[in-house]
């Protein structure tokens, strides 16, 4: 089947982690799909393992519009104009005082988890409106419906991306394009390695104290599939998040109660 006759996907951050499940598993239900990449190596060898006839691959910062409007054309020359799902995945993690993370760091989480998606989404508009039953994917996280202590920037842009995805609902809705917000918990990717590893090892032993999981990526890579195929609004992906977005959803102060409980049982387990 020709390229362009398939349902197609383009996903930022395809080359590890999430994002490089998710290309796997639509992958795997027919779908051509488009692998974007800052790590445009890692993309182009997880082309090589999908193979030419499956997906189009190639660089993307998706803090850069240039960038954005060379990786949407790129994939329209792959598609012949189709683009069926825009998955909004690439991301960046950074957990610590506000006063001790440096200011580029900073910079850069607000750039790559808020601003990626809105460049994206401007440079693919005209691809998404060429396609009928179109769809916007925007994974954020829980730290967009509950923020997260020693996360301030990091929950700042995930409720940024949440309420991009609220407006946009509204706004394109008469375009014919839907708008998803997935919310994963906490997953097992480079992500989580990123950065001091005494933060990163202090991040996952508060988690293991409160009782959070580590779910594998391909949990979030079927939530995106299941929310894509019911046109659902809003997704938890795994237990544990669907129940914080449930809580969010019809009792906040309930949620703000077991999160401050949690967090008494992981500062008393690090004393």
């Amino acid at each position: 089947m020709d390229a362009s006759e398939r349902r197609s996907v383009f996903i930022t951050g395809a080359a590890s982690g999430i994002g490089a499940a998710t290309a796997r598993h639509f992958a795997a239900h027919g779908w051509f799909v488009g692998l974007y990449d800052l790590n445009a190596q890692g993309a182009s060898e997880l082309a090589r393992e999908m193979g030419s006839e499956n997906c189009a691959a190639g660089p993307l910062d998706v803090r850069d519009e240039l960038s954005w409007a060379a990786a949407a054309a790129s994939f329209d020359r792959a598609t012949c104009g189709r683009l069926d799902v825009l998955i909004n995945n690439a991301g960046l993690l950074a957990i610590g005082p506000l006063g001790e993370t440096p200011t580029e760091r900073l910079r850069n989480i607000i750039q790559v988890n808020l601003m990626g998606p809105i460049l994206g989404i401007r440079a693919c508009l005209p691809l998404l409106m060429a396609t009928p039953g179109s769809r916007i994917v925007n994974v954020a996280s829980i730290a967009g419906l509950r923020a997260l202590p020693d996360g301030a920037v990091y929950s700042s842009s995930k409720f940024g991306l949440r309420g991009l995805s609220e407006a946009l609902r509204d706004e394109l809705k008469p375009a014919g394009i839907s708008v998803s917000t997935i919310y994963p918990a906490f997953v097992a990717t480079p992500m989580m390695s990123v950065g001091d590893d005494h933060v990163t090892t202090s991040l996952l032993e508060r988690l293991d104290a409160v009782g959070f999981n580590l779910y594998a990526p391909q949990t979030v890579a079927e939530a995106i599939l299941r929310a894509v195929e019911r046109q659902s609004d809003e997704v938890g992906a795994g237990g544990q998040a669907r129940l914080i977005r449930t809580l969010a959803a019809v009792c906040p102060p309930l949620l703000s109660v077991l999160w401050w409980f949690g967090e008494m049982k992981a500062r008393r387990s690090a004393r």
